[in-house]
């Protein structure tokens, strides 16, 4: 008596689902990963900001206009010298600087379909 063999392998179906599977969570990838990198940025300009000795006793407009150097360097637009109060919160106490950064934004994935991620750094030097 002949047993049948074995299956090998995978058929076109279960390929054609492992591949779609694949490409849906690529593409969630590809649009977030441009806002976890701007925040990579933000994040990076904070704490370059807050380890400068020169910007301790300096006046709040001094260290916006640090920071949006500092992203403007590095290709980041979102945080102006106008705008800023909508994301920073700046305190200066004698020689402690404080710098919190808290925002979301919302990138559009399919028809209506939206994903916003939130993004909240704070660094304390001086």
């Amino acid at each position: 008596m002949k047993l049948p063999h074995k299956q090998r392998g995978m058929s076109i179906w279960m390929l054609i689902y492992v591949l779609f599977t694949l490409s849906i969570f690529g593409y969630v990838g590809l649009k977030l990963m441009p806002l976890y990198l701007e925040g990579a940025k933000v994040e990076r300009a904070i704490n370059r900001v807050v380890e400068d000795p020169s910007l301790v006793n300096k006046p709040k407009a001094a260290v916006v206009t640090a920071i949006v150097k500092r992203l403007d360097v590095d290709g980041e637009y979102r945080i102006t010298e106008r705008n800023y109060a909508q994301y920073l919160t700046i305190s200066n106490k004698g020689k402690r600087i404080r710098i919190q950064a808290k925002y979301e934004v919302g990138v559009p994935l399919f028809y209506n379909l939206e994903v916003t991620a939130k993004f909240e750094y704070a660094a304390q030097g001086g």
